[in-house]
């Protein structure tokens, strides 16, 4: 593999880098962030090197990054068949306060932790030949191994390695499993989510509402394990081991090893969660707070970290409080950006305004236009040379460019053409009547919002979206589309994007 070490980058010719090529190299060994520590790196490549706006201003800021007069809530669980009145309490005033707490007296023994800590890190130590079969960025793979899953997206790719388990709502094969760890991914699955039911019962009534309320819409449905893994950094003050981030789930519960390091934000305070043994630690996540109209609203459901060079992880600069007012405000008209140009604004809002440094880069990287290759599916359904022809074509465009057009392909364009008007009436409706759309459970068959990253990104996007899922497995109801384009028969720009998962 092919990587460009951080001095070789920094005082080299940027316009030599070619950080495509990178990315590719790196994910094409299949070695992960271990892969290079084995390979002995004494410099990181560049791919995971913080943007210099960033790093400067953490430095700008190094003196505010932590509270420690700020202690995150710990809640003991024990004889929790005798839900007080005090404990219901403790969790909602945790959940609205500060979205994260620590759970003791679980019912999971210690014992099987350990195990858990030990078994992902058997996998994650093994050859590199025995994980290359594990990993890939196949969406519908079950279980994977990879480093960044985001890692051809971001600005920078975090120093870390994940083993990705799905355990349900499909029950899986345990053959799927690696043998290092399968017999104690089972069983802490198992635990574990049944601790999530107790958790969100509580939950339930921390809301005033029966115990089987948050189980009733699915929020216990599914279940992902992730196995993370940060080997040491040679270079730590340069990267991260998790960028800030909000979890896009229902709950989230985190085993930490004795190093810990993870940080929460609060009241724009980075806070140490420390290490407690035999503890879990409990988040808040992104679905709960939407299915739940923001009753849970907080301020700290991002958490960040970084590498050091003994393998710990502490937190950096966040978001100024401002920021993710704007963004709140934003999200919580539910009007979108065409809600903006209604009203009559004519300075754009901060939160869209992409930073000098990325707009630079961009206007020094302009190459002009070029023509996408273009392939004609005429006759790939009865002659199977022209689909064989056809093939290498989709097979040679995808390599080169990743993009491409079809023609020809059976759909008729009347029909492309209402697809595109019924979008424009949708989205041209009174806002009261997009209302009831809007939303940010990923759960939800028909969404309207705007930006699905809105809180996670560094620019939001000038644009609004209507998200339709129709999923293979499940019977999609034609009653849940809007009326206006349910049987879609201008001036603004308009699109319609279909995703194949």
């Amino acid at each position: 593999m092919v990587v460009t070490g951080a001095g070789e980058s920094l005082t080299g010719d940027s316009l030599n880098y070619d950080r495509q090529r990178e990315l590719k190299a790196f994910d094409e060994s299949k070695s992960g962030v271990k892969g290079l520590v084995d390979a002995g790196v004494a410099k990181i490549p560049r791919i995971f090197i913080r943007p210099p706006e960033e790093l400067a201003r953490e430095n700008q800021n190094s003196g505010d990054l932590t509270n420690t007069q700020f202690v995150v809530p710990v809640i003991d669980l024990g004889d929790i068949i005798v839900r007080s009145a005090d404990k219901v309490a403790g969790v909602r005033r945790a959940a609205e306060e500060v979205g994260f707490f620590q759970v003791v007296n679980h019912g999971i023994p210690k014992e099987l932790l350990e195990q858990v800590l030990k078994a992902v890190r058997g996998f994650h130590e093994l050859p590199r030949e025995v994980k290359a079969d594990y990993y890939t960025r196949e969406l519908m793979r079950k279980v994977k191994f990879g480093s960044n899953f985001d890692l051809y997206e971001s600005s920078f790719a975090n120093w870390r390695d994940t083993l990705f388990c799905v355990m349900a709502p499909e029950p899986l094969d345990p053959q799927e499993l690696p043998p290092v760890c399968r017999d104690i991914t089972i069983e802490y699955s198992k635990q574990a989510r049944q601790l999530g039911i107790i958790l969100l019962e509580l939950l339930s009534e921390a809301l005033g509402l029966n115990p089987n309320h948050l189980i009733d819409l699915d929020c216990a449905k599914g279940t992902l394990i992730l196995g993370h893994y940060y080997p040491a950094c040679p270079e730590p003050e340069l990267t991260m081991g998790t960028s800030k981030h909000s979890d896009p789930d229902f709950l989230t519960i985190l085993l930490q090893d004795h190093i810990g390091g993870l940080q929460i934000l609060h009241q724009d305070r980075w806070i140490d969660v420390p290490s407690v043994p035999g503890a879990l630690v409990v988040n808040i996540g992104d679905l709960l707070q939407d299915r739940q109209q923001h009753c849970f609203s907080h301020s700290s459901s991002e958490k960040i970290m970084e590498i050091t060079a003994d393998g710990e992880v502490a937190g950096k600069t966040p978001l100024s409080n401002d920021r993710k007012k704007e963004i709140k405000d934003f999200d919580n008209t539910k009007a979108g950006v065409k809600g903006l140009v209604d009203a009559g604004i004519s300075n754009t809002p901060k939160i869209f305004i992409r930073p000098a440094d990325k707009l630079a880069e961009e206007l020094s990287s302009h190459g002009g236009s070029v023509q996408l290759p273009v392939i004609s599916l005429d006759g790939i359904q009865g002659d199977a040379r022209r689909k064989e022809i056809i093939a290498n074509e989709v097979k040679e465009a995808s390599e080169k460019w990743g993009f491409f057009q079809v023609v020809n392909h059976g759909i008729p364009s009347s029909l492309l053409g209402n697809m595109i008007e019924g979008i424009r009436k949708f989205n041209d409706q009174d806002l009261e009547l997009k209302k009831e759309f809007y939303s940010r459970d990923r759960t939800r068959n028909v969404v309207f919002n705007s930006n699905f990253d809105l809180r996670q990104s560094h620019t939001a996007n000038w644009r609004d979206n209507l998200i339709i899922t129709s999923r293979a497995t499940h019977h999609f109801d034609p009653s849940e589309l809007p009326a206006v384009c349910r049987y879609a028969s201008s001036n603004q720009k308009s699109a319609c994007i279909l995703y194949l998962r």
